[in-house]
């Protein structure tokens, strides 16, 4: 039902897009409901990416393939993979990875999860490799960066901010 409530809207919005790109006015397309939240301004590029992010972060342990993914939007893998290089410098995939890490490092720090549910609810196939993944993106292990913010908070983000600008802003 989710899924669908955001195809409808991706619709509606690359309408939305497509009309104002061929006018040049504020065009609207409505679909019959209030639609309260006017992307007007913005590119279908924009729209695409939106939609694209919101279907991948609906649930961060399934691994869409970008064909899949295009599909469900309504367009296709080059359109869709362009989008994701021009906004934010990287591949569909490598932008799920980050937002998988990023995710990561809010679930150490603000539940007490285990290392394996949370490599779980991120798709990982064992924490091992989640754990790896996780040292190869900040340098230190899981268990590790927990217990160093349960300590003291702030210590393992001031060591690994230099790498934050390596993440891709999700919006």
């Amino acid at each position: 039902a989710v899924a669908e409530e955001v195809l409808l809207r991706v619709g509606v919005h690359l309408a939305n897009a497509r009309a104002k790109a061929r006018s040049g006015a504020q065009s609207r397309v409505v679909d019959g409901s209030a639609e309260q939240d006017t992307i007007t301004d913005q590119l279908p590029e924009d729209t695409l990416l939106v939609a694209a992010i919101d279907l991948m972060e609906q649930d961060l342990s399934l691994t869409l393939q970008i064909d899949e993914l295009a599909q469900k939007l309504g367009t296709n893998r080059r359109r869709l993979a362009d989008a994701f290089r021009t906004r934010y410098g990287c591949t569909v995939k490598n932008w799920l990875r980050e937002r998988r890490m990023i995710a990561a490092k809010q679930w150490l720090t603000q539940t007490e999860m285990s290392i394996l549910q949370i490599s779980e609810e991120l798709g990982y196939l064992s924490a091992g490799n989640f754990a790896t993944a996780f040292r190869e993106r900040f340098g230190v292990q899981p268990r590790e960066y927990r217990a160093a913010q349960w300590r003291n908070p702030g210590a393992a983000s001031d060591q690994d901010s230099t790498n934050e600008s390596k993440t891709p802003t999700p919006r």
